[in-house]
């Protein structure tokens, strides 16, 4: 590799981490946006922006899936439904960041959610 070529190298990285920050700010909470080195971390460990699109892709449905969990109990408190205090889900940057290395590592290595035995039932729903 010469000087050139690593020039170009950084030079997609940082346009890919751009890309990255763009779509998470668009379609995930701000308050749990990484900071870039992160973004750049997931892209040269798993497989390039493919996976850590799809890998922010699975967030979004985890997160969603999270928060229709929360709805039902906060529901349920609020009719009176319940016996004990409820215990919302919250998730934390850390928790999040947490979530998408395992997601992406495992989309490339091409585990499917449904199949790989250790993430059933936890793929969507980590406590």
């Amino acid at each position: 590799m010469n000087a050139s070529d690593l020039i170009a190298k950084a030079a997609r990285l940082r346009e890919e981490t751009a890309a990255c920050r763009e779509y998470w700010t668009t379609t995930l909470p701000l308050e749990l946006l990484p900071e870039d080195h992160q973004f750049q971390l997931w892209l040269r460990m798993y497989g390039g922006l493919d996976n850590v699109i799809a890998g922010m892709e699975r967030i979004q449905q985890w997160l969603i899936q999270i928060a229709q969990e929360n709805a039902e109990i906060q529901a349920q408190a609020d009719a009176g439904d319940l016996k004990t205090k409820p215990t919302l889900t919250i998730k934390t940057k850390i928790d999040v960041i947490k979530y998408a290395s395992k997601v992406m590592r495992n989309i490339q290595l091409g585990i499917d959610p449904a199949e790989d035995r250790k993430d059933k039932g936890a793929w969507m729903g980590v406590k």
